[in-house]
This record gives structure tokens, C-alpha cells and sequence, in this order.
């Protein structure tokens, strides 16, 4: 995917700065097709990409899966550890960050519950 302008319309519709896909063992299938990931790419680490309502995307990935969001646009963060993560997650925080999440269907759900606490801050 190289145009994220059908996103980022979506994300103003939502009236959120951001909009959050996040994936982990392609849990997500939903965000992989939207994001236009292949299901070989490598995805043993999670994944994160922010899409704001104007600006450029944000890419955060793992290190050690340094390449998992290069078919995206955007500018990159890599992180090593939950620490490091958390870090560049604070910067969002306090924004409004749309997220696809259920509190009664857990596989609809692939943000963990720390991440989504850290954002809230």
C-alpha cells in the first residue's frame, strides 16, 4: 500500500487524530488486508502503525523485525524492549487514537490491555 489517503479520511470521519492498526502473529488479518501485508511477511513481534488525519503515518516496529511495515508509508521507530516501546507510545498519549476493539468478542481485540492503558494517560 502506498496511498493511505482512503485511511486517513476514515480517520477524520472517526473525528480521531490517529487511528491505530497494531498486529502480532497476523492476528489482525483485517489490518494486514487494509495495510496490504502479505501473510508470508514475518510477524512473530508486535507491529505498530498510526495513520493521523494529516501528517505523516508513524511505523513502529521491533528491531529484530525491522522490515514487517516497509510496503507502508511513514516514518519508522524501531524498539527493542517494552520499555523503549512504551517510550514512543507516550508520545501519543492523550490523543485520540481510534482503535478496532471489542469488550465482549476477545478476537476482535488485538491491543493488549497495557498499551491500550499506556495511550489513555
Amino acid at each position: 500500500m502506498k496511498d493511505i489517503s482512503k485511511i486517513r479520511e476514515a480517520v477524520r470521519a472517526e473525528g480521531v487524530d490517529y487511528w491505530l492498526f497494531c498486529n502480532f502473529h497476523h492476528r489482525d488479518r483485517l489490518a494486514d488486508r487494509i495495510l496490504g501485508l502479505p501473510p508470508s511477511t514475518t510477524n512473530s513481534r508486535f507491529w505498530f502503525y498510526l495513520v493521523p488525519a494529516s501528517g505523516d503515518a508513524i511505523r513502529i516496529v521491533n528491531g529484530v523485525e525491522a522490515g514487517v511495515l516497509d510496503l507502508v508509508p511513514g516514518t519508522l521507530h524501531n524498539y527493542a524492549s517494552r520499555v523503549s516501546l512504551e517510550k514512543i507510545l507516550a508520545e501519543f498519549a492523550g490523543k485520540r487514537v481510534g482503535v478496532a476493539w471489542s469488550e465482549t468478542v476477545a478476537a476482535v481485540s488485538v491491543l493488549d490491555f497495557g498499551t491500550a492503558r499506556l495511550l489513555e494517560k
